[in-house]
Order: C-alpha cells, then sequence, then structure tokens
C-alpha cells in the first residue's frame, strides 16, 4: 500500500487501514489507485510467538478509482467490495474489457459503462448504460440498453442485454429488444467500419454487422451469411 499518508487502528477484531492521497494498492494481479481508500481486515489470533493474521475483508475507495483485473480496467467515482463474498459495487463507472478472437493475433476493447454496476464473484449487472467497441469518451456508435448482464464461465463471458437501441453519436438508429452473444468467442458481430470525413460526404461512419449473431448469439451456418450495412454520412 502506498500513498502521501497512511493510518491503522484496531475496532474489535477488525483492522482498518486508511490511505489518503495519491493511493496505490499491489495484490496479486488486481492493482488498485484511487484518491482515498479505506481497507477492512479480519483479525485472527496467531499461534503461541507468532502476530495476528490478517485476512482481507472488504475496501471502499472514492475519487480517481481504476482498478485493473486480469483483462478487465474499471474506472469509477466511488467502488465497495466484499471481498469475502466476492461481491461490489461501482458508482458512475465503465468497465474496459478485451476481447480475444480465436485465431486472430489483434486484442479488440470493450467498453460498458453504467450508472451502477454490481459484481457478483466476476459477473456483472448493469442498469440504464452504453455498450461499445469505440474508444472514444463520446464514441461514435453505441448500445443504449435498460439492463445488461455479463457471466463469466470457464472461458466464456457471456453478454446480454434488454432493451437496446444502437446510435450513431447520438441519433437513434435501431432498436434491438434482446442481444446474447459470447464476448470471448464472436467478435464479429461488428464485421467492419469505418470513419472520417470527405468533401462528397462531409463526417461519415459506415458500418457492417452480423445479424446472425446479434439474434442468436453463434453462427447458424457456415454456407449463409446475413449482413446489415448502416452508414452515416
Amino acid at each position: 500500500i502506498l500513498a502521501d499518508d497512511i493510518d491503522t487502528w484496531l475496532e474489535n477484531d477488525v483492522r482498518v487501514i486508511v490511505a489518503i492521497g495519491n493511493v496505490r494498492i499491489k495484490k496479486g494481479d488486481e492493482t488498485l489507485n484511487a484518491d482515498n481508500v479505506i481497507l477492512y481486515f479480519d483479525q485472527e489470533k496467531g499461534e503461541k510467538d507468532k502476530p495476528a493474521k490478517q485476512i482481507y475483508k472488504e475496501v471502499y475507495a472514492e475519487g480517481n478509482v481504476t482498478l485493473t483485473r486480469k483483462d478487465d480496467l474499471i474506472i469509477a467515482e466511488k467502488i465497495f467490495e466484499n471481498i469475502k463474498e466476492e461481491k461490489g459495487i461501482f458508482v458512475k463507472s465503465t468497465i474496459s474489457s478485451v476481447l480475444k478472437p480465436p485465431a486472430v493475433r489483434m486484442r479488440m476493447p470493450a467498453f460498458v459503462s453504467g450508472d451502477e454496476i454490481k459484481n457478483t464473484k466476476g459477473n456483472y449487472e448493469i442498469k440504464n448504460g452504453d455498450f461499445s467497441l469505440c474508444s472514444y469518451g463520446h464514441p461514435h456508435y453505441r448500445f443504449k440498453y435498460s439492463k445488461l448482464r455479463i457471466i463469466k464461465t470457464g472461458e466464456k463471458s457471456i453478454l446480454t442485454a434488454k432493451n437496446n437501441v444502437f446510435k450513431l453519436g447520438n441519433i437513434p438508429i435501431m432498436y434491438f429488444p434482446y442481444l446474447n452473444f459470447n464476448l470471448k468467442r464472436s467478435p464479429k458481430r461488428l464485421e467492419e467500419w469505418n470513419s472520417g470525413r470527405t468533401t462528397r460526404f462531409g463526417r461519415f461512419v459506415t458500418t457492417d454487422w452480423d445479424l446472425y449473431v446479434f439474434g442468436f448469439g453463434e453462427k447458424m451456418s457456415d454456407w449463409s451469411d446475413v449482413t446489415l450495412s448502416l452508414d452515416y454520412m
């Protein structure tokens, strides 16, 4: 734990650590950065002549919070996590995850944001947010949804979303009542896209979407394709 100022005390059998200013905490494959962090440890009595054991219990962080966890980067105003129960809440946050297409060396970032994101054992539930493959702060294209879940099982990372509106900028283009796909396996929902500016078209965005994957989560057959082209000029 690194910080401008660190204080600690014992409350009953709970060790409290308060870190203030430029806080950086490293634990295993996780790194937490924030302005202020409070950590809670259950303190168990050790064996004779040995110090007490401290078991990581809870963490609360606020102010410019970034949490790196394996392939995920979580940016939030505030986070609270119960380490023992593997539960947490991220307030006004964005999760950046990496798609790893099979047999393709390219790594594709995906961005999910929401006012409140609940995390239960690595699975996320988000209400009233956005999903996009565009890394801009104001993405060129995105799905606006009422409820989204990301469920991780083994090598799969299944995303399901309800009441989705596809937008180019702030312009609504199409409504999808339900989406379901595997983030780790099937990155070709957006088969191709391009953006720029010309004297003929002005500012433009062109996209090609795989409708099979949107409707069924996987490709229906090897002998046919259904592609939707959505272009803004």
